[in-house]
């Protein structure tokens, strides 16, 4: 008789989307390394900004605290010590939400880049690596598309001296994502929660986000908060070509705040804003630094033009409830039988004989009694709990909709 393991080792075929996340986990070292050296700069930074802050003179000297609605509404206004004391709570909540994110999704990270996590969930390392690179290639995309229609880009807002261009970029990964995805994501929840009664055991989710499944309520607020988000830069001062680029990548926020959390999508904004900021503060000593960042973007870009497709299909999925490109299953597999005993199924099936699949039942799912008739004479099959199709294959040890991807 053959074990479950020994059925497992005795397939061929490797799951290509597996290996392809292996890869790209692999690559997302580089967005390591690269978020260590843009955490120097931030903190190194402090140096910079800070006396541009206390001096009192210059834009620095005061700065408004502003919520979206997408036109900007000040709601406080800062300048000297205070003014400091608000850019190190920026500085805090940048270091303390990458180390957040490295330390909780560490363990799935490593599976990933050994080939051994499941196919369709991502750890918020992964995810966030994958959404950078897809947001830098629409933003490429539309920029180079912008630019072959009407021959430039437009007047983009200018961030002053390299001073404000640290505060105001560490700003932006910390104070946008409060008001947008908090302000609107997580309090519009948290009051249709309230209304429906149905709040969620963990309440300071709504503010710090992870955890939520995405539903149609999560669906339109994310997009609609995606859309201010998009709109806010063009009241600020962008070109129009800024709205859909900022509405895309305000997707990829929302998306990482309801399924990772905050820290995610604060990680997520300040490696968008400060890629370039190490160059900018650190060229005079290290002169191949800029040329490194350039060849890392473009390459970023590249492998962002694949996941950004990936991620575009995902949606598709969700808005449809199919699966696409799946792997093929070669056979029923049935632990505790030899393979080459069972005898071979076409794929993908609906039902096998009736005591094969109570053996499948009783093996897996500790049920011996046959689910509902399902029709060619066999009283038992695969009935998905999620969405009741009958076609599955056999994952990993468990049944896998072909439908809706459910696994159980």
């Amino acid at each position: 008789m053959w074990t479950e393991q020994q059925y497992r080792g005795s397939r061929s075929r490797i799951s290509l989307r597996v290996t392809g996340k292996s890869i790209v986990a692999i690559f997302a070292l580089t967005m390591v390394a690269m978020t260590a050296l843009m955490l120097v700069t931030l903190v190194y930074g402090m140096s910079i900004v800070g006396p541009a802050i206390l001096d009192g003179t210059g834009n620095l000297s005061h700065y408004g605290i502003f919520v979206v609605l997408p036109f900007f509404v000040t709601v406080a206004t800062l300048s000297g010590p205070p003014l400091f004391a608000y850019y190190v709570f920026l500085i805090f909540a940048i270091v303390a939400s990458v180390a957040w994110v490295f330390a909780t999704s560490a363990r799935g990270f490593i599976s990933e880049m050994r080939g051994k996590a499941k196919s369709r969930e991502h750890s918020s390392l992964f995810d966030t690596f994958a959404l950078l690179c897809a947001t830098i290639f629409f933003t490429y995309a539309t920029v180079l598309l912008v630019i072959l229609i009407q021959g430039n880009t437009g007047t983009s807002p200018s961030t002053g001296t390299l001073a404000e261009s640290l505060f105001l970029l560490a700003n932006a990964a910390v104070w946008e994502e409060i008001a947008v995805r908090v302000l609107l994501i997580g309090i519009p929840l948290l009051i249709v929660d309230i209304i429906l009664r149905k709040l969620r055991s963990r309440p300071h989710s709504y503010i710090l986000g992870g955890g939520f499944k995405f539903g149609a309520v999560e669906t339109v607020i994310v997009v609609a908060s995606s859309v201010v988000f998009g709109v806010a830069h063009w009241v600020g001062g962008w070109p129009a070509w800024k709205i859909p680029d900022a509405t895309v990548a305000g997707l990829a926020f929302g998306y990482l705040f309801l399924k990772h959390g905050l820290p995610s999508a604060i990680l997520l904004h300040f490696a968008n804003d400060y890629l370039t900021m190490p160059t900018d503060v650190f060229s005079s000593s290290t002169g191949g630094l800029g040329i490194m960042t350039v060849l890392l973007v473009l390459f970023w870009a590249l492998l962002g033009s694949m996941l950004f497709a990936y991620y575009f299909i995902r949606a598709i999925e969700f808005f449809s409830h199919r699966t696409f490109f799946e792997d093929k299953p070669t056979g029923v597999g049935i632990p505790g039988v030899d393979p080459r005993q069972q005898g071979h199924y076409p794929q993908p099936y609906s039902y096998a004989p009736h005591q094969q699949v109570q053996t499948m039942y009783q093996s897996e799912m500790g049920v011996v009694t046959p689910g509902p008739t399902v029709g060619h004479g066999y009283s038992g099959g695969y009935v998905c709990p999620a969405c009741g199709y009958t076609q599955a294959r056999w994952a990993e040890g468990k049944f896998q909709c072909l439908r809706c991807g459910k696994v159980a």
